[in-house]
């Protein structure tokens, strides 16, 4: 039986950047292979031989139209991936290393992609699941982390017409609730740990702890002839929404705090928090 071999995809960077970590990925036992184009990304990515544990992008536009074309594939929607540059990327969705690489830093960035990776392998919330949420009037689940709550939002997003457009606003309200409500964080925690490129990290770091072991955000919907309803509950002491339910010019040059606004005007038809803040009800009108 053939052994599968682990692989980080460099996508049309040149190998000297790669130099220096070389030592690492053989005591890690994972290879880095390099390719030119997303055509023979895609191609080894269906060999059955390897499994492809990050994806590394030279800058933010080649991870984003790359990301598109994964994205059509559902079992490649959660490598991790991540951008090498001397460019700085807003993408809070994507690791960023900026060049030169250092060694230390690439090993965290390592560890987390390996462990999202492995939480992928084997969620609970699996594909097959995925579709036959569609079919189902209603529905209730339990999320904890980022990626629970992105994989969630994409379920939940077919049982609507425009997918992509719930699927944006669940996944910024599913979000807030973990980093704000459940982990305590503030927008100026989050502002610094955006601005030190290790607001994943952290994240990874406090869901680990006890105090927080325990915290989840309950979702449920149901689904009626003209609408469906969402109905979101996270752990925390609730927070005033009201200044971010539109958006603001103080915020508008930030690397967040926008999502509610965004959610409100693009995704739902009606966005009510609930007091003290620890709960909103999504609507999206069918029509």
């Amino acid at each position: 039986m053939t052994e599968t071999k682990n692989y980080i995809l460099v996508l049309d960077i040149p190998k000297d950047h790669f130099d220096c970590v070389s030592s690492f990925c053989d005591s890690s036992k994972t290879s880095i292979m390099f390719v030119r184009t997303i055509a023979e990304l895609i191609s080894i990515l269906n060999q059955s031989d390897i499994s492809v544990v990050m994806i590394v992008f030279k800058d933010q536009d080649d991870a984003h139209y790359a990301g598109e074309v994964l994205d059509k594939f559902n079992e490649y929607t959660y490598i991790p991936r991540l951008i090498v540059s001397s460019q700085h990327s807003n993408n809070s969705d994507l690791f960023l290393l900026t060049l030169p690489i250092q060694i230390d830093r690439f090993k965290d960035f390592f560890e987390s992609a390996i462990k999202e990776f492995n939480y992928y392998k084997n969620l609970s919330i699996t594909i097959a699941d995925k579709h036959s949420v569609v079919a189902k009037q209603s529905g209730k689940f339990r999320i904890q982390s980022i990626r629970e709550a992105r994989d969630l939002a994409r379920a939940l997003s077919h049982l609507c017409k425009d997918a992509n457009r719930v699927a944006m606003g669940l996944t910024e309200i599913f979000v807030n609730s973990i980093e704000h409500g459940n982990l305590g964080l503030s927008f100026d925690d989050k502002t610094d740990l955006q601005a030190q490129d290790s607001l994943l990290l952290e994240i990874d770091y406090l869901l680990s702890l006890d105090e927080n072991k325990n915290k989840f955000v309950d979702v449920s919907f149901e689904k009626f002839s003209d609408y469906v309803k969402f109905h979101v509950i996270d752990m925390g002491v609730g927070f005033d929404w009201k200044p971010f339910m539109q958006l603001d010019d103080s915020r508008i040059q930030a690397s967040h705090g926008r999502g509610i606004a965004m959610a409100n005007m693009l995704s739902f038809s009606e966005v009510n928090y609930i007091y003290p803040g620890n709960q909103v009800e999504l609507i999206v009108r069918l029509d």
